[in-house]
């Protein structure tokens, strides 16, 4: 994540993985950013993003369940529609790190979605594949996982532990695929599946709470 940010975070990640990494600032073009500035809405669905990070200005939030996802306070938060609910958008480019700072997670045995290659947007229908960013609570414990989206979930390599204030992010470049906690390398893997399309969202689960802000989309450039 390049976008300039200079907050200081005091993160639990050096402590619970000792062997993760900061990487050098990678050379990027903004595709899509939202700080959830402006008035609050019930209802993401037809939002502008606000582009505070850069990125188009025109781009909208589509979602599939009306009040399933809102936005308060400066946050994307869970609405008043208590079942789940989907809210994507569509970007120039598949090979993209997207992520998001944590305000407010799940309660236990519930999970967020961050979604990046997604084959389809909000309410289209068909099998749903991409690749995701799952933040759940476990034991009491936030955490963060890489899952491969095919109809189903797959998890891949292991869940590490953050909390609120941390920035979250996952990578997928080819059939390499990162995760990122406060610009810290915690997961690389390679996915031989390679699942591909260009749309990006979000999709809390039933009865999922949580507040999530600075959501952004970039396209690295490794050429």
């Amino acid at each position: 994540m390049s976008t300039a940010d200079w907050t200081l975070i005091d993160s639990a990640l050096p402590l619970d993985n000792p062997g993760a990494r900061p990487l050098a600032p990678a050379v990027v073009e903004p595709l899509a950013s939202d700080l959830f500035t402006g008035s609050n809405a019930a209802d993401i669905n037809g939002r502008v993003l606000d582009a505070g990070w850069g990125g188009a200005a025109d781009l909208q939030w589509v979602a599939n369940v009306a009040n399933a996802i809102a936005v308060a306070g400066g946050a994307m938060v869970k609405g008043a529609e208590a079942g789940s609910g989907r809210a994507t958008i569509a970007v120039a480019n598949e090979d993209v790190e997207a992520g998001f700072t944590i305000l407010a997670g799940p309660a236990d045995g519930s999970s967020v979605y961050l979604d990046v290659r997604g084959n389809l947007a909000a309410g289209a229908s068909g099998t749903r594949n991409g690749y995701r960013l799952q933040l759940t609570r476990t034991g009491g414990v936030l955490r963060v996982q890489l899952v491969r989206r095919s109809g189903t979930n797959t998890t891949l390599g292991a869940s590490h532990a953050v909390q609120l204030g941390d920035r979250v992010s996952i990578r997928a470049i080819g059939s390499t695929l990162t995760l990122f906690v406060n610009d810290y390398d915690v997961e690389e893997i390679s996915d031989a599946a390679h699942p591909s399309g260009g749309f990006v969202g979000f999709e809390p689960g039933t009865g999922s709470t949580f507040a999530l802000t600075k959501f952004f989309v970039e396209r690295v450039i490794t050429d």
